[in-house]
Protein backbone atom coordinates (compact mmCIF):
# COMPACT_ATOMS: atom_id res chain seq x y z
CA UNK A 1 0.00 0.00 0.00
CA UNK A 2 1.83 3.46 -1.28
CA UNK A 3 -0.69 5.48 0.92
CA UNK A 4 -4.12 7.44 0.19
CA UNK A 5 -5.31 8.36 -3.52
CA UNK A 6 -1.85 6.78 -4.69
CA UNK A 7 -4.28 4.76 -7.44
CA UNK A 8 -4.05 1.44 -9.47
CA UNK A 9 -4.03 0.06 -12.75
CA UNK A 10 -5.93 -3.16 -13.58
CA UNK A 11 -5.28 -5.13 -16.15
CA UNK A 12 -7.57 -7.85 -17.66
CA UNK A 13 -7.76 -11.01 -19.97
CA UNK A 14 -10.80 -11.84 -21.91
CA UNK A 15 -10.85 -15.78 -21.47
CA UNK A 16 -13.86 -18.61 -20.94
CA UNK A 17 -16.53 -15.97 -21.87
CA UNK A 18 -15.72 -13.24 -19.32
CA UNK A 19 -12.87 -11.08 -17.90
CA UNK A 20 -10.37 -12.32 -15.47
CA UNK A 21 -7.76 -9.76 -13.87
CA UNK A 22 -4.50 -10.38 -15.31
CA UNK A 23 -2.29 -8.12 -13.59
CA UNK A 24 -2.59 -4.82 -10.67
CA UNK A 25 -0.38 -2.08 -9.69
CA UNK A 26 -0.61 0.30 -7.31
CA UNK A 27 1.08 3.93 -7.89
CA UNK A 28 4.31 4.51 -6.37
CA UNK A 29 3.33 6.85 -3.77
CA UNK A 30 0.54 8.67 -1.99
CA UNK A 31 -1.75 11.13 -4.28
CA UNK A 32 0.02 9.63 -7.55
CA UNK A 33 -3.47 8.84 -8.58
CA UNK A 34 -2.13 6.32 -10.58
CA UNK A 35 -4.82 5.43 -13.11
CA UNK A 36 -6.13 9.10 -13.76
CA UNK A 37 -5.59 7.97 -17.59
CA UNK A 38 -5.36 4.49 -19.15
CA UNK A 39 -4.69 3.14 -22.50
CA UNK A 40 -3.74 -0.71 -23.72
CA UNK A 41 -2.36 -1.32 -27.50
CA UNK A 42 -1.46 -4.95 -28.07
CA UNK A 43 1.34 -5.96 -25.26
CA UNK A 44 1.72 -2.45 -23.62
CA UNK A 45 0.01 -0.71 -21.73
CA UNK A 46 -0.03 2.72 -20.05
CA UNK A 47 -0.73 4.69 -16.69
CA UNK A 48 -0.74 8.42 -16.14
CA UNK A 49 -0.18 9.56 -12.55
CA UNK A 50 -0.82 13.20 -13.01
CA UNK A 51 0.11 14.20 -9.21
CA UNK A 52 2.97 12.32 -9.15
CA UNK A 53 6.14 13.99 -7.17
CA UNK A 54 8.87 12.97 -9.88
CA UNK A 55 12.37 13.41 -8.95
CA UNK A 56 11.48 16.50 -6.16
CA UNK A 57 8.95 17.90 -8.69
CA UNK A 58 6.04 18.32 -6.81
CA UNK A 59 2.73 17.51 -9.25
CA UNK A 60 4.90 16.99 -12.11
CA UNK A 61 3.28 13.82 -12.75
CA UNK A 62 4.65 10.62 -14.30
CA UNK A 63 3.88 8.25 -16.50
CA UNK A 64 4.14 4.17 -16.29
CA UNK A 65 4.52 1.95 -18.93
CA UNK A 66 4.08 -1.53 -18.71
CA UNK A 67 4.70 -4.87 -20.87
CA UNK A 68 3.88 -8.19 -21.30
CA UNK A 69 7.16 -10.09 -21.25
CA UNK A 70 7.64 -14.31 -21.04
CA UNK A 71 7.43 -15.38 -17.56
CA UNK A 72 8.43 -19.11 -18.35
CA UNK A 73 6.57 -22.24 -18.56
CA UNK A 74 4.39 -20.93 -21.87
CA UNK A 75 3.32 -17.89 -19.64
CA UNK A 76 3.43 -14.26 -19.73
CA UNK A 77 2.93 -11.70 -17.12
CA UNK A 78 2.52 -7.75 -17.26
CA UNK A 79 5.91 -5.88 -15.69
CA UNK A 80 6.16 -2.26 -14.93
CA UNK A 81 9.14 -1.29 -17.31
CA UNK A 82 8.88 2.08 -17.11
CA UNK A 83 8.08 4.83 -14.28
CA UNK A 84 9.37 8.67 -16.47
CA UNK A 85 8.99 11.94 -17.16
CA UNK A 86 10.95 14.10 -20.07
CA UNK A 87 13.33 16.42 -19.21
CA UNK A 88 11.00 19.48 -19.97
CA UNK A 89 8.41 18.33 -17.21
CA UNK A 90 8.53 21.02 -14.23
CA UNK A 91 6.67 21.69 -10.84
CA UNK A 92 2.71 21.52 -11.76
CA UNK A 93 2.64 20.48 -15.00
CA UNK A 94 1.24 17.28 -14.30
CA UNK A 95 1.94 15.30 -17.19
CA UNK A 96 0.49 11.88 -17.55
CA UNK A 97 -3.11 13.48 -17.38
CA UNK A 98 -4.02 11.84 -20.55
CA UNK A 99 -2.51 8.72 -22.26
CA UNK A 100 -3.24 7.27 -25.27
CA UNK A 101 -1.05 4.29 -27.04
CA UNK A 102 -0.79 3.36 -30.55
CA UNK A 103 1.29 0.24 -31.46
CA UNK A 104 4.60 1.84 -30.98
CA UNK A 105 3.63 5.55 -30.16
CA UNK A 106 2.83 6.58 -26.81
CA UNK A 107 1.31 10.46 -26.78
CA UNK A 108 0.93 11.80 -22.86
CA UNK A 109 -0.80 15.25 -22.53
CA UNK A 110 1.03 17.91 -19.64
CA UNK A 111 -1.91 20.23 -19.68
CA UNK A 112 -0.92 22.36 -16.94
CA UNK A 113 2.33 23.19 -18.58
CA UNK A 114 3.50 27.19 -18.18
CA UNK A 115 6.00 27.20 -21.24
CA UNK A 116 3.52 29.27 -23.61
CA UNK A 117 1.49 31.09 -20.64
CA UNK A 118 0.34 29.78 -17.10
CA UNK A 119 -1.23 26.46 -17.32
CA UNK A 120 -1.54 26.81 -21.12
CA UNK A 121 -0.26 23.32 -21.42
CA UNK A 122 2.11 21.44 -23.39
CA UNK A 123 -0.41 19.68 -25.42
CA UNK A 124 1.42 16.49 -26.40
CA UNK A 125 4.73 14.57 -25.97
CA UNK A 126 5.06 12.07 -28.11
CA UNK A 127 7.22 8.46 -27.93
CA UNK A 128 8.33 5.83 -29.32
CA UNK A 129 8.13 2.70 -27.43
CA UNK A 130 10.37 0.53 -29.48
CA UNK A 131 13.10 2.39 -28.26
CA UNK A 132 15.12 0.91 -25.34
CA UNK A 133 14.99 4.50 -23.76
CA UNK A 134 11.39 5.75 -24.88
CA UNK A 135 12.73 8.26 -27.56
CA UNK A 136 10.83 11.51 -27.52
CA UNK A 137 9.72 12.12 -30.78
CA UNK A 138 7.83 15.31 -31.02
CA UNK A 139 6.44 17.32 -28.47
CA UNK A 140 4.78 20.80 -28.51
CA UNK A 141 2.17 23.59 -27.56
CA UNK A 142 -1.11 25.06 -29.58
CA UNK A 143 0.09 27.69 -31.79
CA UNK A 144 -2.45 29.89 -30.28
CA UNK A 145 -1.72 28.87 -26.55
CA UNK A 146 -3.39 31.06 -23.84
CA UNK A 147 -3.82 31.38 -20.31
CA UNK A 148 -5.42 28.69 -18.76
CA UNK A 149 -6.46 26.56 -22.07
CA UNK A 150 -5.03 23.32 -20.55
CA UNK A 151 -3.74 21.84 -24.48
CA UNK A 152 -3.58 17.72 -23.43
CA UNK A 153 -6.18 17.80 -20.76
CA UNK A 154 -6.64 14.96 -23.34
CA UNK A 155 -5.08 12.94 -26.11
CA UNK A 156 -5.45 10.49 -28.79
CA UNK A 157 -3.49 9.05 -31.00
CA UNK A 158 -4.02 6.56 -33.89
CA UNK A 159 -2.64 5.58 -37.43
CA UNK A 160 -0.67 8.90 -38.02
CA UNK A 161 -3.29 11.12 -36.36
CA UNK A 162 -3.22 13.19 -33.04
CA UNK A 163 -6.32 14.73 -31.47
CA UNK A 164 -5.36 16.90 -28.31
CA UNK A 165 -7.69 18.58 -26.05
CA UNK A 166 -7.67 21.81 -24.87
CA UNK A 167 -10.65 22.04 -21.95
CA UNK A 168 -10.62 25.70 -21.57
CA UNK A 169 -9.39 27.01 -24.73
CA UNK A 170 -11.82 30.49 -25.38
CA UNK A 171 -10.88 31.17 -29.17
CA UNK A 172 -14.80 30.85 -29.65
CA UNK A 173 -16.73 30.91 -26.46
CA UNK A 174 -15.03 31.56 -23.34
CA UNK A 175 -14.02 28.33 -21.38
CA UNK A 176 -15.48 25.64 -24.77
CA UNK A 177 -12.77 24.32 -24.77
CA UNK A 178 -11.86 22.66 -28.68
CA UNK A 179 -9.90 19.88 -29.69
CA UNK A 180 -7.02 20.12 -32.32
CA UNK A 181 -5.95 16.91 -34.93
CA UNK A 182 -2.49 16.79 -36.04
CA UNK A 183 -1.22 14.98 -39.11
CA UNK A 184 2.58 13.52 -39.06
CA UNK A 185 3.56 16.53 -40.72
CA UNK A 186 1.89 19.04 -38.17
CA UNK A 187 4.09 16.42 -35.32
CA UNK A 188 7.45 16.05 -36.66
CA UNK A 189 7.47 12.47 -37.62
CA UNK A 190 6.82 10.39 -39.98
CA UNK A 191 4.48 7.07 -39.88
CA UNK A 192 5.06 4.05 -41.85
Amino acid sequence: DAGNNAGAAHLYKWYNQCWHLDGTFLGHAADDRLGSDVAISGDRAVAGSPRADFNGLNNSGAVTLYEMVPAGGGSDNWTETEHFIPTAVLSGDRFGTSVDLDGDLLAVGAPRDDNEANNAGLGYFLFDCSTPSLECVAEGAACDANVQDRFGFDVAVSGGLAAIGAERDDNIFEGAGSVYVLGSEDLGFECD
